[in-house]
């Protein structure tokens, strides 16, 4: 027996009928977008070109939704940049799941990032980029590249945690695993959505 997911459509009275719209039209008319999965230069692709639309249509806050366990350090690293330096209008994240890696990255450019309970954040520093050879005489360059991409996101959870590049640079030598409640009290997270926020 096959299992399958029904997937409902919603509907709006217009002018000219009944427009029938699927669940991810209606969301992002509601400027509420979704990652999930692999960050890579497709998923980056797409959610770079929904955010600009969104930000020509108005600049209410737009809600980023988010269960990543990472991937291209790059890709994400050019949608975490437009969104905190070019982007008018507000960014809320929300952890719908696990963040982890470049994952958890983008979920610090959110200027409010909540989470649910029972999800969490991991931070690392970088293990490998995408593209790179493995070649000896180049493994001097990778290393370089790793470096330098350790540090800016080093950098970026720093500066968005309000802790020190030396901390920070120390905590992801390993995977750092962290709760909603200990997300919050480090300051990946601003709030934790409950009953009471309901």
């Amino acid at each position: 027996m096959v299992n399958t997911i029904f997937i409902p459509r919603t509907f709006r009275e217009t002018r000219n009928g009944t427009e029938y719209l699927s669940l991810t039209s209606e969301l992002f008319m509601n400027r509420k977008l979704f990652l999930v999965g692999d960050i890579n230069s497709s998923s980056m692709g797409v959610l770079m070109q929904s955010l600009m639309i969104l930000d020509d249509m108005s600049d209410e806050p737009i809600d980023l939704y988010i269960n990543s366990g990472g991937g291209e350090i790059h890709s994400g690293l050019a949608v975490y940049h437009y969104i905190t330096e070019q982007l008018r209008s507000p960014i809320r994240t929300y952890c719908i799941g696990t963040v982890a890696s470049m994952g958890a990255v983008l979920y610090l450019s959110g200027g409010e990032r909540y989470m649910y309970r029972g999800t969490e954040i991991m931070i690392h520093e970088p293990a490998s980029i995408s593209g790179m050879s493995e070649k000896p005489d180049q493994l001097k360059d990778r290393l370089e590249i790793l470096e330098k991409a350790k540090m800016m996101l080093c950098r970026i959870i720093a500066d968005r945690t309000e802790h020190t590049l030396e901390e920070i640079t120390e905590i992801t030598k390993k995977d750092a695993f962290y709760d909603a409640d200990e997300a919050v009290k480090f300051g990946l997270a601003t709030d934790i959505i409950g009953k009471e926020a309901v």
